[in-house]
């Protein structure tokens, strides 16, 4: 049977009055607060509403932060390697590629080309790492060549031609 138009009425103004309150005394926003009719059970006289399981929510890290200051030398090898493309695949996880990044400082590791490989890491890339085969962290790609390991800015100078 039917609820009278009255008693509809009477619960939307009960509703309106608790939001009311509630966002008054900053409990909640207007819009978190849904209509009476809608919190009630079917033989309450509520609405039916399917069930709908949502996914959990997706987690994504993020890798530490780099904190060094950086030198002259490790700025101005990170620029040398973004122009010349290079690109260093990593995982938020892996210490070894916290470690390469700290190398450079924080002003050199903003500026090199990091991709994010692990899939719940923040801006994955991780078709971009399986198209390229990357199997371990950290692999540099320079000038279309991989080199997988940390490796020393020494090394890194003298892989990508950088001279002083």
């Amino acid at each position: 049977s039917e609820m009278p138009d009255r008693t509809w009425a009477r619960r939307d103004l009960v509703s309106a009055a608790l939001a009311s309150a509630f966002c008054m005394a900053g409990a909640v926003p207007a819009s978190a607060i849904p209509p009476l009719h809608m919190l009630l059970l079917p033989e309450q006289g509520g609405i039916a509403m399917p069930a709908v399981e949502a996914p959990p929510p997706m987690v994504l890290y993020t890798p530490p932060s780099v904190k060094g200051m950086s030198s002259p030398e490790a700025i101005a090898l990170a620029k040398h390697l973004k122009a010349k493309g290079a690109k260093m695949y990593g995982a938020y996880w892996c210490s070894h590629c916290n470690n390469q990044k700290q190398a450079f400082g924080a002003g050199g590791a903003r500026i090199i080309d990091y991709v994010e490989c692990a899939a719940d890491g923040y801006a994955s890339q991780r078709p971009l790492c399986q198209q390229k085969q990357v199997a371990g962290y950290p692999t540099w790609e320079i000038e279309g060549e991989y080199y997988r390991g940390e490796k020393s800015l020494e090394e890194l100078m003298v892989i990508s031609g950088f001279k002083l």
